[in-house]
């Protein structure tokens, strides 16, 4: 595992929308699957993002796997999710 690159994050949140698009929950919030595609792109970006600013993203070298970790001791607040876009989904 390595540490994701910024220029991979996109491709990041492009894995986890893909591992996570029959994730039970998303498919109630989300039936229509173009919708629930977009979501997850938008969700798992803010995430990552999240991840890359605060805690660390671990990744496989071609971002076949992606784990958002925050540091010990430090936990991913409402205003920290707000500051990486959390509030923007429309």
């Amino acid at each position: 595992m390595n540490l994701l690159r910024p220029d991979q994050r996109v491709a990041a949140a492009e894995a986890l929308g893909k591992a996570f698009f029959d994730d039970p929950l998303r498919q109630l919030l989300a039936p229509d699957p173009a919708r629930r595609a977009g979501a997850g792109r938008w969700f798992f970006q803010t995430g990552v993002d999240h991840g890359l600013r605060w805690g660390r993203v671990w990744t496989a070298g071609d971002v076949a796997a992606v784990s958002v970790w925050p540091p010990p001791g430090t936990r991913f607040s409402p205003l920290r999710s707000l500051r990486v876009g959390m509030g923007t989904f429309s």
